[in-house]
């Protein structure tokens, strides 16, 4: 992230002192640490998101207009990926934009995406799921990194 010079805000959302003072240490903010209710097994990435997204919005006192999003389980991104990812994102009329990876044919279909027209949707929606694996078999994919105009975000 050190590496796009057009990211104007970089944050860790996290409940974990540690994490916070690690990131430090990877130029990463952690201007606020993230409630109990959102670390929970239970609480789901986009509630966390628009949690911090909200958090820096009232801090900086600024709408964000496009905020990147990537997760630790997928730590080994490229510069070159997101911004071709937001690159895509601002020539499109879409509201959000993702990269994806190939997986292993190993993965459950119901954790892995697929791309149809030009959108992902999920694996599982095909009406006949074969997940053969060899050649014949769909492209799992994963996704890597999210980019959303951050005023499509209720």
């Amino acid at each position: 992230m050190r590496q796009i010079p057009w990211i104007d805000r970089r944050i860790l959302s996290t409940d974990s002192v540690r994490y916070a003072e690690e990131a430090t240490r990877y130029g990463l903010a952690t201007p606020f640490m993230r409630p109990a209710t959102l670390s929970s097994d239970t609480a789901t990435a986009l509630d966390t998101f628009v949690h911090a997204l909200q958090k820096c919005e009232d801090l900086d006192g600024v709408q964000y207009d496009l905020v990147v999003v990537t997760e630790p389980t997928s730590p080994l991104r490229e510069p070159g990926d997101i911004e071709a990812t937001v690159t895509a994102l601002l020539e499109s009329d879409a509201d959000s934009a993702v990269t994806v990876s190939q997986v292993d044919t190993k993965t459950h279909p119901d954790k892995v995406l697929r791309i149809e027209s030009g959108r992902l949707r999920f694996y599982t929606e095909q009406e006949d799921c074969d997940d053969t694996p060899g050649p014949t078999a769909p492209l799992f994919q994963k996704r890597v990194v999210l980019c959303i105009q951050a005023g499509d975000v209720a």
